[in-house]
């Protein structure tokens, strides 16, 4: 009666280990399955903030090239004229609004050099182009357009040292030249009044 009573309790004993094994391994299921789930959400909030920093990033690149933009359509750039007029002992330039009504610098050889062999040399030149720069610097004008003449005429037709100087500055500096134009008088043959020298007084 002992060994039964025995066996009998070692069997139910046995059998309340292996459905308590059960239950902990099904805890252990489901406790893997939160965890994973829990993870998943994480992953998927990760994913979630790093789009939403892509489309910040995006929109306010976007905004800014649109204010760029805007800003390019509000502030268009600004032309003036540049008329120089040059010979072999001389150079004179002047700078005008784009109507020509409106005188904006002048500057000549003279201005700049105290010897009258040195006007059309190239440190006159250097410094006519330094003084219109800085006129453009303050009026903001970025496009030139730029009108060259000689004597022209019965006289030569050349143009000086200085003038060829200040036409490549201008060219290889930031300001764009939209038009530049040859407006030297062109002799047609008509005689003078007084002759080649002038009138004898």
């Amino acid at each position: 009666m002992l060994n039964q009573k025995t066996n009998i309790s070692e069997q139910t004993f046995t059998k309340k280990s292996k459905d308590n094994k059960k239950v902990d391994a099904e805890k252990l299921k489901q406790e893997i399955k939160e965890v994973k789930r829990e993870i998943i959400k994480e992953i998927e909030q990760e994913k979630q903030e790093e789009l939403i920093d892509r489309k910040t990033v995006e929109a306010k690149q976007l905004s800014q090239k649109q204010q760029a933009d805007v800003k390019k359509i509000k502030t268009p750039l600004r032309a003036a004229i540049i008329y120089i007029q040059s010979s072999k002992n001389n150079t004179h330039i002047t700078l005008t609004d784009i109507t020509g009504s409106e005188i904006l610098a002048k500057a000549s050889g003279g201005m700049l050099t105290k010897n009258k062999a040195h006007r059309d040399e190239q440190a006159a030149a250097i410094g006519m182009v330094q003084v219109v720069e800085n006129v453009l610097a303050t009026h903001k004008i970025s496009r030139l357009i730029v009108r060259v003449r000689g004597k022209g005429g019965i006289k030569s037709d050349r143009i000086g040292q200085a003038a060829q100087i200040i036409l490549k500055m201008l060219s290889h500096d930031k300001y764009e030249i939209i038009h530049l134009k040859d407006v030297m008088p062109i002799y047609y043959g008509k005689k003078l009044k007084y002759g080649r020298r002038g009138r004898k007084v």
